[in-house]
């Protein structure tokens, strides 16, 4: 301010003295202080002495504040003394702090900071007595905690927000999108565990026959703990540049463009969008191959293991489609966390059926079957076919892992605090930890029992007990069902973004909502963008997966998936890049309004 003239005043060393305190800048607010009677001659007034005061609290020189307050020219005021007992809040200073609120109640008896303070520290202090006793007091006093209060200035209006807010006249919005971001560790959990658990289980026990007993479970474990450094890495990528206060990254590709760059971003989403649109593909087929097998294996239960049971996938493509185009209306991935839980569960439920039916068969078998080394399916088959196999079975066990690319949707789900990154990466430490459990006893168990003849579906191996195998492929597609929303949502976002740029005054941008009379909240809200995408979408997957076996589809989302993470080991070192400020959620929220 001196270099361009303009001198300051007494507001302007209450902001500068404030500032110093909250940054913990002590020597440079002493010196702020003294500047202001002997260079630019003003008389600190008690709002300078205070904030002075809090300066000494904060860092800790309790003591050093108390003198301060006795050498003051004039007489402290409850600023100045509540200032004081903050601090002694902050370090637990009881005794002190009764001392204070004596004093601070002679100035400013119905305070209602102060006694949430003396509350808050003889919690601090596990004295809980005393704390309910200024509790009480508050009561008794008919003392009443006034809200705290946020603001904001957007294009030169300030919008004051306070605890239950109902005066703002976008407060709908508001919590909508508050609303939107409540998740929890368990629904972090459920979203991962979804991403993660899929049928590509199933497969595992054929990959490991691919690679072996030495390489294939030391296979598996590998992939798990790159697959959780990874998720590790994208989890303090959230927010930039610093992980944990930094601007919010809502999607992977908001995180590539702030990290890597715009040419980045077109590489990394391409792929990480083939992963997603792969991997729906995938769903779209085992699913009707699950149906098919349940119809299946019901007809061989009937009619003997050589009766003609042929059954056809192409109408539960269509139906399965026709369910999902209705799920698609769920208008984020937050509204589909109990699909998630569904979808959590139902996949631990084959995946144990799974386990228990190779468990069952290798007891029944009485030896281990397989080989130590590289055992390949059939002993004439080619060298090249050999190795073909044994990296389809490496594409088998990194799809089982497919996660990374959906991390940073999950964690835009969670609440601020405590911060996101820790609770996420909390989150991906026990879901690759239990599936990486789980994959190993399955794809080990289904090796030992089959040996080199394990079906790629180890769920088709077996008819009997017929309604135990035929509930295991429910649960699968159950659990797909909720699985390709949770994989859909990202591409239906990216694709109804283009679309509403393109034609923002389209009929088809409105959400029209249906009500019905018995029930209070309004429900579903149809989205005609939505459908529409979705409808291309699942055209577009019923053409791509006519006469293409699953294992054929997860191959090549396997392969997009390891290019991937390969980008992803590569780029670590560009987590804490600082990068240019992205867009807010909150701006459509907080736009220019009037207050009432």
């Amino acid at each position: 301010m001196p270099r361009t003239g303009i001198k300051p005043d007494e507001v302007t060393f209450v902001g500068v003295l404030s500032a110093c305190s909250h940054a913990g800048l002590v020597k440079e607010g002493r010196r702020y202080f003294e500047d202001m009677l002997k260079v630019y001659n003003l008389e600190p007034q008690v709002e300078h002495y205070g904030c002075m005061v809090d300066l000494l609290g904060r860092a800790g020189l309790i003591s050093e504040a108390q003198e301060f307050i006795k050498n003051m020219p004039i007489a402290p005021d409850a600023f100045v003394w509540g200032a004081l007992l903050g601090a002694c809040n902050m370090y637990v200073k009881v005794e002190l702090g009764e001392s204070v609120m004596e004093k601070l109640l002679e100035v400013e008896p119905r305070k209602d900071g102060a006694y949430t303070l003396m509350s808050n520290m003889y919690s601090s202090a596990n004295r809980w007595k005393d704390a309910l006793k200024w509790r009480k007091a508050m009561k008794e006093r008919n003392i009443k905690k006034t809200p705290g209060c946020s603001s904001i200035e957007v294009d030169g209006l300030v919008h004051e927000f306070r605890k239950g807010e109902k005066a703002h006249p976008e407060v709908e919005e508001l919590y909508k999108l508050l609303e939107a971001m409540d998740g929890t560790l368990w629904t972090a959990i459920a979203h991962a565990f979804t991403a993660v658990v899929g049928a590509g289980i199933l497969a595992l026990p054929w990959s490991v026959a691919q690679l072996g007993w030495i390489l294939g479970p030391f296979v598996v474990v590998v992939f798990a703990i790159v697959t959780y450094y990874i998720a590790s890495l994208l989890c303090d990528c959230y927010r930039t540049p610093d992980p944990v206060t930094g601007k919010r990254n809502y999607t992977y590709i908001h995180a590539v463009r702030e990290l890597l760059g715009p040419k980045s971003e077109l590489i990394c989403g391409v792929l990480q969008y083939s992963i997603l649109w792969g991997t729906m593909i995938g769903y779209t087929v085992t699913t009707a191959i699950s149906i098919a097998s349940v119809k299946r294996t019901t007809c061989f239960h009937d009619k003997g293991r050589n009766a003609k049971c042929g059954v056809s996938g192409n109408l539960y493509m269509l139906i399965y489609g026709a369910i999902e185009i209705f799920l698609s209306q769920c208008p984020s991935l937050e509204k589909v966390t109990i699909l998630s839980y569904i979808a959590s569960v139902t996949s631990f439920a084959y995946a144990l059926i799974a386990l228990c039916l190779t468990t069952a068969k290798l007891s029944s078998n009485h030896e281990f079957k397989g080989s130590l080394m590289v055992a390949m399916v059939g002993n004439t088959e080619a060298t090249s076919e050999r190795f073909w196999q044994a990296f389809q079975a490496l594409g088998n066990i990194a799809l089982a892992y497919t996660y990374c690319m959906l991390l940073l949707e999950i964690q835009d789900t969670l609440k601020s605090h405590p911060p996101e990154n820790k609770v996420m990466k909390r989150a991906s430490l026990y879901v690759v930890a239990g599936t990486a459990l789980f994959y190993i006893s399955l794809g080990c168990m289904g090796y030992a029992a089959f040996g080199n003849d394990v079906p790629g579906n180890v769920l088709s191996g077996f008819y009997e007990p017929f309604w135990l195998v035929d509930i295991a492929n429910i649960a699968v597609i159950i659990h797909l069902i909720g699985a390709y929303q949770v994989y859909a949502q990202p591409v239906y976002a990216i694709n109804e973004k283009w679309v509403g740029s393109r034609w923002p005054t389209s009929p088809f941008n409105k959400i029209h909502t249906i009500r019905f009379p018995l029930l209070e909240k309004r429900f579903p809200s149809l989205d005609y963008k939505q459908v529409v995408s979705t409808l291309n979408l699942r055209h577009f997957h019923n053409c791509s997966c006519n006469d293409v076996s699953i294992f054929q589809c997860n191959s090549w989302s396997s392969r997009l998936n390891f290019l991937l993470a390969i980008d992803s080991l590569l780029s670590d070192k560009h987590v804490h890049s600082t990068g240019q400020d992205t867009e807010r959620k909150l701006s459509v929220v907080w736009a220019p309004s009037s207050r009432n």
